[in-house]
């Protein structure tokens, strides 16, 4: 009898921390996504030097947000310690506010765009850089800030 029941207890437990994931996976996806969007404003060479790792990390980006809904849906609702903790903050509006997964995954790649856009071209202020060449070493310097090289 209490192997039967240490037994349900581990597997509680073990169950309640897969549910935990979903905040994390939403931070990798944003993460991911983050980095694919600042190489879109690098110089041209620069650009295309990390053309294939741009690609790669749209869709790692793509398999993080599956993987975080993979966890909501099994286990009914996000862990919000795990959500608070992780997650980026907007993004708790975006979850639950589309007709599908899909549709939602886009609206959150689009938030993740618009957020690294503001980052790269804009001051502290909220006023525009105008100068190119700044953007585009903003953009260089954000992408080694977030280890976006080594990133997985």
């Amino acid at each position: 009898m209490k192997l039967l029941i240490a037994t349900f207890f581990v597997f509680i437990l073990a169950n309640q921390s897969s549910a935990q994931e979903a905040g994390t996976n939403a931070r990798l996806a944003f993460e991911h996504w983050y980095c694919h969007s600042i190489i879109g404003f690098m110089p041209e060479d620069k650009k295309r030097q990390l053309e294939q790792k741009s690609l790669k990390h749209a869709e790692i980006g793509i398999k993080y947000a599956r993987s975080m809904f993979a966890e909501i849906n099994k286990y009914g609702s996000k862990n919000q310690t795990d959500w608070d903790q992780n997650a980026p903050f907007i993004w708790s509006y975006y979850v639950n506010q589309g007709p599908s997964e899909d549709f939602i995954i886009g609206r959150l790649y689009e938030q993740t765009q618009n957020s690294a856009y503001d980052d790269i071209n804009k001051n502290m202020d909220g006023t525009f850089i105008v100068d190119a060449t700044l953007r585009q070493s903003a953009a260089i310097n954000e992408y080694e800030k977030r280890n976006c090289k080594i990133l997985r």
